[in-house]
């Protein structure tokens, strides 16, 4: 992994230009996540069974419940 001195522990995890599916986005860590892949350059899209709010529009959310594998299905063609 590179190093970047932009980010608190100076690693970054090579996501530019990626799209980030973040499960359980509407949780701390995914919400943690989904920050932090948006600031890399990804696109976060977050699956998880309530609509987030912690992003507006900037950051596409679907609702999924990843325990469903129909609901996974439509979720990655959706994303």
């Amino acid at each position: 992994m590179a190093t970047d001195r932009n980010n608190s522990n100076g690693v970054r995890l090579g996501l530019e230009g990626r799209v980030a599916v973040v499960t359980g986005g509407n949780g701390g860590v995914g919400v943690a996540f989904a920050r932090r892949a948006l600031a890399e350059g990804a696109v976060p899209v977050i699956w998880d069974i309530g609509v987030s709010e912690h992003f507006g529009d900037e950051v596409k959310t679907i609702v999924c419940d990843v325990t469903d594998p129909g609901s996974v299905a439509r979720a990655a063609d959706e994303t």
